[in-house]
């Protein structure tokens, strides 16, 4: 499902940008590169001085949301002519209910995670989605998410049918990504982080699992015989949440730091050598996914004042690792196809302008080179909601009830086996040196947020 309507080619593509808050700041190379192909940039915000306005172009249309006249010029500006694209990079709790207010002033719709932290919202667009009725605004958005973008993602794409060739199926993935500062480091994004750390941060993980578990893949082994994986779910298993104790956020249930322990199941057809047809088939394969997010959490040692974000994944024969960060790999050997994966990715670009950049550079369709890209620029709506659907599923989980609160600056170690201690499978304890090995690799030199 991606967006329907493509900005006429003989006319300046224009581009609305409702809220200019700090991931409008970062996106500064991304409004660089659109005002310099003539694109025709809008943007509004309920504060005049809100941080990402200072990396705008001069050229572009402001609009105050709370100044009457300023935001009937807004309306003016798309009447007879409505936006293409609007990003939404408002407040999370509003995100869709800014889509329905911009509806009939655009065109198509660009969601950064959360889609929205309001689960029952996103449902509802879904359903108007499925059933085909009045509110179509799903059909018209696609969803910007980092994760999927970043250099680490793409080449662990690139090598996945490799990587099963040689080392079999999967046994166990976990995903980490959390940061040491604190919210109170970071309050000027407090009502942005309200929905919680389920919210802000699972679902950059998801959206890398739903890429290197791709539902379709198809693989050969050493002996020519051929796997061909026909489809993929996850089921929550457990979900233990816990708290900074001096966390500033407004809602006492707001966590700070999960443990969430996925089911995936797949379903797989075996073809032997020199045959065309299935053999055999594997149903609901088990293998299970750990995703570990916070903040004001630590590393403990040497390493207590860095972030960790990276990946493990557990075959039957080998553990590769990955650094997002640092976009390094350990376990993959495959040389040659790394370099052929290099050469369609920056390793400076972090993922967060790329989206944007690649939208530009196919002229703005959506469509455009899509098909022949591993991970697309924009995630489809209906993905992104199966994603919410099922972290959803999560914090309504039982196990998820109780929130354990912990010191800001703890080890990630000391804390989900704390975890353990409330529910979590105890395959998923920690030692203290067991994360010093996801730190590795050179940060770029010139990174691209």
């Amino acid at each position: 499902m991606t967006p329907n309507i493509i900005p006429s080619a003989s006319k300046p593509v224009r581009f609305l940008i409702a809220g200019t808050g700090a991931i409008v700041e970062k996106l500064e190379k991304t409004w660089q590169q659109f005002d310099s192909m003539g694109v025709e940039l809008h943007a509004a915000d309920i504060r005049d001085d809100a941080a990402g306005r200072s990396v705008l172009p001069e050229s572009v249309h402001f609009y105050n949301w709370k100044n009457p006249n300023q935001l009937r010029d807004l309306a003016d500006a798309a009447h007879d002519e409505p936006f293409d694209f609007v990003y939404l990079s408002t407040f999370p709790d509003v995100h869709i209910f800014t889509a329905l207010r911009l509806d009939f002033l655009a065109h198509n719709f660009i969601f950064p995670k959360p889609v929205d932290s309001n689960f029952p919202s996103m449902a509802t667009l879904h359903s108007e989605y499925m059933t085909d009725r009045a509110v179509n605004i799903a059909t018209r958005s696609s969803v910007h998410d980092h994760y999927r973008n970043k250099p680490l993602t793409h080449y662990l794409r690139a090598h996945i049918g490799q990587l099963h060739s040689r080392n079999g199926f999967f046994k166990n993935i976990k995903i980490y990504i959390t940061e040491h500062k604190s919210i109170q480091m970071e309050f000027q994004r407090r009502k942005s982080l309200e929905c919680g750390m389920i919210l802000d941060l699972c679902p950059h993980a998801l959206s890398v699992a739903y890429e290197i578990v791709p539902e379709k893949l198809t693989w050969n082994d050493d002996e020519g015989n051929t796997f061909r994986r026909t489809a993929r779910s996850f089921q929550v298993v457990s979900c233990i949440r816990a708290r900074d104790n001096l966390s500033i956020l407004h809602s006492p249930n707001s966590e700070t730091f999960a443990a969430i322990h996925f089911r995936g199941l797949e379903d797989i057809e075996f073809i032997p050598r020199g045959a065309e047809d299935v053999a055999d088939r594997l149903k609901d394969r088990p293998f299970d996914l750990l995703v570990v997010v916070g903040k004001g959490v630590s590393l403990g040692g040497r390493e207590e004042g860095r972030d960790l974000k990276a990946i493990e994944m557990e075959f039957d024969g080998q553990t590769v690792r990955g650094n997002f960060d640092t976009s390094a790999l350990a376990g993959v050997t495959d040389k040659e196809l790394q370099q052929e994966a290099e050469r369609h990715i920056d390793p400076r670009h972090r993922g967060l302008n790329l989206p944007l950049m690649q939208l530009a550079d196919s002229n703005f369709a959506f469509d455009n080179g899509s098909e022949n890209q591993l991970v697309t620029p924009f995630q489809h709506y209906e993905e992104a909601f199966g994603i919410a659907a099922l972290l959803d599923k999560a914090a309504r989980d039982q196990s998820s009830q109780d929130l354990l609160h912990y010191r800001p600056g703890s080890g990630v170690p000391d804390i989900v086996n704390r975890c353990v201690s409330r529910g979590l499978d105890r395959r998923w304890a920690l030692d203290e040196d067991s994360l010093g090995r996801l730190i590795f690799g050179e940060l770029p030199g010139d990174p691209i947020p």
